[in-house]
């Protein structure tokens, strides 16, 4: 018995306990300091650096580019026969900032450089608007360091001297915002039917002889019953070089972005019978390989499939932490307080791909719509390359020839060269950047944004155009996903000052055609903030399903009746900070009158001016859906 009593001991409590006493060792190697190390002595380790009285002044400035913020500290090193190395305002999680090392004060300073440190920070016409919590780090010659927290204010201002759109200071500025320039003597087309947009690339791939350059988020084999694809082969054969760029994640029938895009359908009860459809269990990439690469004869089809793996690393290995803006979206949804000082290092609230956070679906991708034939005509715009784009939806390309196809090949080349990195495989591209001469007379300029390489001139230009805006400003896009943004802050300030505000986007109705009938939601949830600010927001009539009018993918903006600007770029989170896209600015008056009597067309019929009794309405009708919208922004 006695026996018995031990073996029952020994079985159910002491090899228990011993075996939990392993994996807890296991585990403790495994993830944190070895248990042999907490047995011997600690060594001896610098203390952190004293920084006190951390401040900035003033509190608030404008974004004008004329206001500084000035940052004070006094430092100490506790560590013997120690000096301070260096003194700094970390600023490197901003788009239009960098770090602001600060100098010691020589009346105030020891010479061991301990003592009190200054530095100022101009701030940038640019600048992001919120709060700013800036660390001030300080390290001396040990290598240890210490930091104080302070934090200040950037505010959404227009100075009144702002040069008027059609000057020569505005175009400077534009340019410089841009990073690009106006080319003057150029024939555009604008592509408003989606028959005529097709032919119209039908004809210039048709006509094609040395080069052909294409890049689309989208390309559907099927588009226009598989004829656009079997051109793009035919023309390889006859030895031209086709260049593609695809997104990935919105091409592969595996792609994630298509599955959750459906699960957010089905959260806000729109989910579509062709869901199933679109779970493909083929291989990623699949249907592209078998239609383009395992097809193409001779030299074949150059293909990239741009993945957001590639863009996050590109990110994380050039640019580091994120942005402010992302700051300021997440203090608007109150993951984070503004009234609090945020983490030690701010990136521990950041752990998706490329610095942003670890939300399905949140990470960079190509978004721009480009052809470019022989160096020397090209079409830019709105549309995909399946075929609701050009039978069903109402979009808007430009055909253009001339000078501004310069920078319309440029930038493919530059996207097909960087973008190609990653493949060893690709092949280089046929350099046909020439200088194309004068052939009509109005003038463009392409701008282009790549948010993974902190490059947003697509975003800035078009501020600066809102900016300088006086009369009208006219903007069509698919949805409102502004949040609070530098976007957002421009065209409330544009209201503000009695600019004619007008925003054409999709109804509940049209949106649920498609899988972003979330994006009406979305929408709903960031009118309130442009209404109260003055502006006027229409929305497509539409019958629910395939009925009534078409949805709208269109991205416009017309300012002051003189310039107009067309491309890839929503009113979005998204075009502004994480995807790439592209703007073309036409900068002549027929053309954006044109344009205008359109739009003005369209906001009256068919469409439904939203209230602030409406907007209430909807917000009584969906209370559930924009409660799960009001977290999706950053998803379209």
């Amino acid at each position: 018995m006695k026996y018995i009593i031990y073996n029952i001991i020994i079985l159910k409590i002491i090899l228990p306990l011993f075996a939990w006493c392993f994996l807890c060792l296991l585990i403790n190697a495994a993830y944190a300091e070895p248990i042999i190390g907490n047995l011997l002595p600690e060594r001896s380790a610098p203390s952190p650096v004293v920084v006190k009285d951390a401040d900035s002044l003033p509190k608030a400035v404008p974004n004008t580019g004329a206001h500084r913020i000035k940052f004070s500290c006094t430092v100490f090193s506790p560590n013997e026969n120690c000096s301070i190395k260096s003194v700094r305002a970390l600023m490197g999680h901003t788009a239009t900032f960098q770090d602001v090392y600060l100098r010691s004060d020589p009346r105030h300073t020891l010479p061991s450089g301990e003592g009190r440190y200054t530095g100022s920070l101009l701030v940038d016409s640019l600048a992001d608007c919120g709060t700013y919590w800036t660390p001030l780090r300080a390290e001396d010659s040990a290598g240890a360091q210490g930091q104080g927290m302070t934090r200040f204010t950037v505010v959404f201002h227009r100075p009144d001297d702002f040069p008027a759109i059609g000057s020569s200071e505005f175009k400077t500025l534009l340019e410089r915002a841009g990073d690009s320039n106006f080319a003057p003597g150029n024939v555009i087309q604008v592509l408003a039917d989606g028959p005529a947009a097709l032919a119209k690339r039908m004809e210039l791939i048709e006509q094609a002889t040395r080069q052909i350059n294409l890049q689309s988020y989208t390309f559907d084999k099927d588009a226009a019953q598989g004829a656009l694809m079997e051109l793009l082969l035919k023309k390889a054969k006859q030895g031209v070089e086709v260049n593609i760029i695809l997104n990935a994640g919105s091409q592969l029938p595996t792609s994630p972005s298509g599955a959750l895009r459906l699960e957010l359908d089905e959260l806000v009860g729109k989910w579509l019978e062709s869901a199933e459809k679109k779970l493909s269990t083929n291989k990623p990439g699949e249907f592209v390989v078998k239609n383009f690469l395992s097809k193409s004869p001779g030299r074949g089809v150059n293909l990239i499939l741009v993945s957001s793996k590639d863009l996050a690393q590109r990110h994380n290995a050039r640019k580091g932490p994120p942005d402010h803006w992302l700051t300021r979206v997440l203090e608007d949804k109150g993951v984070i307080s503004p009234d609090r000082s945020p983490p030690w290092d701010i990136r521990e609230i950041f752990k998706g791909p490329g610095g942003l956070p670890a939300l399905p679906l949140l990470d960079h991708a190509v978004h721009e719509k480009i052809l470019v034939v022989d160096g020397a005509r090209a079409i830019v715009g709105g549309r995909n390359l399946e075929d609701q784009y050009f039978d069903a939806w109402t979009d808007l390309d430009l055909y253009l020839e001339g000078p501004v196809v310069d920078q319309i090949q440029g930038g493919f080349l530059y996207n097909y060269r960087e973008l190609g990195r990653t493949n060893p495989e690709v092949r280089p591209p046929m350099d046909l950047t020439v200088r194309n001469q004068v052939t009509g007379s109005q003038e463009a300029m392409f701008v282009q944004s790549k948010p993974w390489d902190k490059d947003y001139a697509a975003l800035y230009a078009l501020i600066q155009s809102i900016r300088a805006s006086e009369k009208s400003l006219y903007i069509t896009s698919q949805y409102l996903s502004l949040s609070q943004s530098l976007l957002c802050d421009a065209i409330m300030d544009a209201a503000g000052r009695g600019v004619d505000v007008r925003i054409l986007t999709n109804s509940y109705e049209t949106s649920s055609q498609l899988y972003f009938s979330a994006g009406y939601f979305i929408s709903l949830n960031n009118m309130q903030d442009l209404l109260d600010a003055g502006a006027r927001i229409y929305t497509v009539n539409g019958e629910p399903g395939d009925k009534g009018a078409p949805y709208c993918h269109s991205k416009e903006y017309l300012f002051d009746s003189k310039m107009a600007a067309v491309g890839s770029f929503n009113l979005s989170l998204r075009s502004s900070y994480i995807e790439s896209e592209n703007l073309t600015f036409v900068d002549d008056a027929a053309i954006c009158l044109d344009r205008e009597k359109d739009f003005l067309q369209r906001i009256g019929n068919p469409a439904t001016e939203i209230t602030a009794g409406e907007l209430a309405q909807q917000k009584i009708k969906y209370k559930n859906r924009l409660e799960i919208a009001w977290y999706l922004d950053l998803l379209f």
